[in-house]
C-alpha cells in the first residue's frame, strides 16, 4: 500500500490514472467508490485473477476505508496493490493504525506517505502549458494557437491550473481562428466554467427543456448543476427529489425525466453513486459558491430533510471551497445549523477540518462540543516532524473548549503540554513566540483556578504578567489589553488566597489600563 498526499489540483488523481496506464493489460484497475470499499476486492475476485491495483480517491472521507484494508489483508498474498490518495495524512490515518497486525504493517510500511506539491513536476509553468497545448487541441479537434501568452498574476499555479490554461488557449484559438492567445492563470477556471454553462444549456435545448413558456430558464439550468454537484444522490429517486428542490421548472415538465437528464450530463463513475458531478472538484465548488452566493434562499430549500450522506457531502464540498473563496465560508456559517450533528465527526482532510473550524460559532454553548471535536481531531493530526507551534495552536484551542464544556481535570493536560512547547519554541524564537507563551501561561492559571489550585495558579499569572509587561514596553498599542487581563486576573488570585493588599495594585494598574483604552 502507499498514500499520496498533496493539496487540491497538483494531480494524483491524474498521477494515478498514469500508473494504472503503465501497469499494463496484466493488471487491472479499480477506482473505488464511495460506500464500494468493502466489497470492492470480493467482487474483483468473483471474476478475475489477475493483480489488481486498488485506487481510492479522497481516501480521508471514506467511512469504510478500514473494512477494505481488511479483505485486503485478508487476500492471502496475492497480487494486490493499494494506492491511497488524499489531501493529507491527519488523524484519519492515524486511526486506521487500530486495525489488524497485517493492516498495522501495511500503513506502518506506508509511512506518512509520499507528498505530492504544488510545484512537483513543474520544471516550468510556461513550459508545461506549451507542452499540454497540442494534446488539448487534437481532442478539441482544432489546430493549436499560433502563440500564447500566459499570464500568471503572481500566485503559484497548481498543475491543474496550467492544464486549465492550456485548454483555455485552445479555446481561445478556436474561437479567433488562430493567431496570438493571452491567457490569465486567475481567470481560467472562471472561463472553463463560461463553457460548461453552454454545454448545459445545448443539452437541455437538444432535451428539448430549455425556454419557452414551459422550458428551463438558463438560470434553472446552473442551479440544477449545482445541486446534483452539492447533494448527489445514490438511486433515481432521490435524484429526482434533489431536481424537485430547484424552483423554476415548469409544473408540466416531468422531475424524473430532469434527473435522467442531468446524470446524462455527466454520467456518473462506476459504483454507488447514481448521479454523476461537475470535475474537476475546484470546478465543481467554483459553480457551487456562485449559485448560492446569488441566490442565498436556495441553501434551505436543497438541504432541508435530506438524507444524511447527502447532508455530509454538501458540507465537505462547502468548506473545500471555503478553503479558497470567501463566499463559501459565509454559505459554510449558515449551512452549520443545519448539519450540528455531523460536524465533528464529518471525515475529510485536516485542511477542510480546519476550514470548518474557522466557520464555527464562537463563543457558543451550541458549538462548544463542535469546536472541541474538531480540535482535538486537527491536535491529533498534526504530524511528529511538523512545526510544534501548530500542534501548541490546537493543544491550546481544544484546552478552551473543553474548560467551556467545564470538563478542566481533561484541559489541565493540554494546557500544560501547549506552556512547554510555546517555552521552548520561545527559548529559541522570543520575538515571535513570547506572546504565544503568555496566553498558554493565562490559559493554564485558569485551569488551576477552576480546579480549585489557585496557589498553581499564581506563578503562571505571575509569569504571564511580567512577559507581557516587557512586550508592552516594546508595542503599547498590541499588549496592553493582554496586560490589562493578566493584571486582572492577578488581582482576582491574590484575593482567592485571601491577600486583598497584594490584590488591590495590579487590580488599580488594569483599571487605569482599561480606563485609557476606553476613552
Amino acid at each position: 500500500m502507499r498514500l499520496l498526499v498533496g493539496p487540491g489540483g497538483v494531480g494524483k488523481s491524474r498521477l494515478a490514472v498514469e500508473l494504472g496506464v503503465q501497469l499494463g493489460p496484466s493488471w487491472g484497475v479499480i477506482e473505488v467508490r464511495d460506500d464500494a470499499e468493502s466489497d470492492a476486492l470480493p467482487r474483483w475476485r468473483a471474476a478475475h485473477r489477475r493483480q489488481v491495483l486498488i485506487v481510492v480517491d479522497y481516501a480521508e472521507t471514506r467511512t469504510e476505508l478500514a473494512s477494505l484494508l481488511e479483505e485486503v489483508a485478508a487476500d492471502g498474498g496475492r497480487d494486490t496493490r493499494v494506492l491511497l490518495l488524499a489531501r493529507s495524512a491527519g488523524e484519519w490515518w492515524q486511526r486506521l493504525g487500530g486495525g489488524s497486525v497485517r493492516v498495522r504493517g501495511m500503513i506502518a510500511e506506508a509511512g506518512q506517505g509520499i507528498e505530492l506539491g504544488p510545484d512537483e513536476g513543474i520544471d516550468s509553468p510556461d513550459g508545461e502549458v506549451a507542452r499540454a497545448i497540442p494534446h488539448f487541441a487534437k481532442r478539441v479537434g482544432v489546430a493549436s494557437p499560433d502563440e500564447v501568452r500566459v499570464e500568471f498574476g503572481g500566485e503559484r499555479p497548481r498543475m491543474l491550473d496550467l492544464h486549465a490554461a492550456a485548454l483555455v488557449a485552445v479555446l481561445h484559438a478556436a474561437a479567433s481562428n488562430g493567431g496570438q492567445v493571452r491567457v490569465q492563470v486567475g481567470d481560467v477556471l472562471e472561463e472553463l466554467l463560461g463553457h460548461e454553462q453552454r454545454f448545459w444549456l445545448q443539452s437541455a435545448r437538444a432535451w428539448g427543456m430549455l425556454g419557452g413558456g414551459s422550458g428551463l430558464a438558463p438560470v434553472t439550468v446552473e442551479r440544477l448543476v449545482a445541486a446534483g454537484t452539492l447533494l448527489g444522490a445514490s438511486d433515481e429517486g432521490l435524484a429526482t427529489a434533489v431536481v424537485a428542490r430547484v424552483p423554476g421548472r415548469p409544473a408540466s415538465m416531468d422531475a424524473a425525466r430532469v434527473a435522467v437528464w442531468l446524470r446524462e450530463l455527466y454520467p456518473p463513475d462506476e459504483g454507488h453513486e447514481w448521479l454523476g458531478r461537475l470535475r474537476p472538484d475546484r470546478l465543481a465548488e467554483l459553480h457551487v459558491t456562485r449559485v448560492l452566493n446569488n441566490a442565498p434562499e436556495l441553501l434551505d430549500a436543497w438541504l432541508a430533510g435530506v438524507e444524511e450522506r447527502q447532508r455530509r457531502q454538501a458540507l465537505v464540498t462547502l468548506a473545500r471551497a471555503a478553503q479558497d473563496h470567501v463566499a463559501a465560508a459565509g454559505i459554510l456559517e449558515r449551512l452549520l445549523p443545519m448539519v450540528v450533528g455531523e460536524v465533528g465527526s464529518v471525515p475529510a482532510a485536516r485542511e477542510t477540518l480546519a476550514a470548518l473550524y474557522q466557520a464555527l460559532p464562537y463563543p457558543s454553548d451550541m458549538w462548544a462540543e463542535a469546536n472541541a471535536l474538531l480540535t482535538r481531531r486537527l491536535a491529533d493530526s498534526v504530524q511528529p516532524d511538523a512545526d510544534p507551534a501548530e500542534r501548541a495552536h490546537w493543544l491550546a484551542g481544544l484546552e478552551v473548549h473543553l474548560g467551556e464544556l467545564g470538563r478542566h481535570a481533561e484541559a489541565l493536560p493540554l494546557a500544560e503540554e501547549a506552556v512547554t512547547i510555546r517555552r521552548e519554541l520561545a527559548a529559541t524564537y522570543p520575538d515571535r513566540y513570547r506572546p504565544d507563551l503568555a496566553t498558554a501561561l493565562h490559559n493554564l492559571s485558569v485551569r488551576f483556578v477552576e480546579l480549585g489550585r489557585p496557589t498553581d495558579a499564581l506563578p503562571r499569572t505571575q509569569e504571564a504578567v511580567t512577559i507581557r509587561r516587557e512586550l508592552v514596553a516594546t508595542y503599547p498599542d498590541r499588549y496592553r489589553p493582554d496586560l490589562a487581563s493578566s493584571l486582572h486576573n492577578l488581582g482576582v488570585l491574590f484575593s482567592h488566597l485571601g491577600r486583598p493588599t497584594d490584590a488591590l495594585p495590579p487590580a488599580e494598574e488594569a483599571i487605569t489600563i482599561y480606563r485609557e483604552l476606553a476613552a
